[in-house]
């Protein structure tokens, strides 16, 4: 079996946002990676972690080239630490494009990636009215806790 391919994404500084800067999320990014066994495929922090290398490509509202075929969805597993809100993860910049990635704009896993984490709040949230757009935004992907759908199946 061929090693599985991680990435890792995480936002500490959020100097271009009205976000409170974080700590250790750099330092939780990297402990992840580094304790899987695989290979480290890409590792973009602060200024070089960009929303758009979530996003499929001609989804976005804002910038219609997504690059998640490139970076996020060309992996077996990627690791996302940084802000989040129930639209979706946040980045320190927004000079490569919104600096925001929407439900939307993800479809992650109809390429190579199997799984995602997202260390970050309220990007993925069990139940409530933010349930729905888990489905939309995973495309192929396992995922854990499972999550039902409202009629319980």
């Amino acid at each position: 079996m061929a090693a599985s391919e991680i990435g890792i994404e995480w936002v500490d500084d959020y100097h271009s946002w009205a976000w409170t800067d974080l700590m250790n999320c750099q330092v939780e990014a990297e402990r992840f990676q580094n304790q899987l066994n695989g290979i480290n495929s890409f590792n973009w922090g602060d200024d070089f972690a960009w929303d758009q290398d979530f996003e499929e490509q001609g989804a976005s509202t804002w910038h219609p080239t997504g690059d998640d075929t490139t970076y996020a969805d060309a992996v077996d597993i990627v690791f996302y630490a940084g802000h989040g809100e129930s639209s979706g993860p946040k980045f320190g910049v927004s000079s490569h494009d919104s600096g925001k990635v929407k439900h939307s704009e993800l479809r992650l896993g109809n390429s190579d990636l199997e799984w995602a984490i997202f260390d970050a709040c309220y990007v993925i949230k069990e139940g409530g009215k933010y349930y729905d757009h888990c489905y939309d935004m995973f495309k192929g992907l396992h995922y854990t806790p499972k999550l039902h759908k409202k009629d319980g199946r």
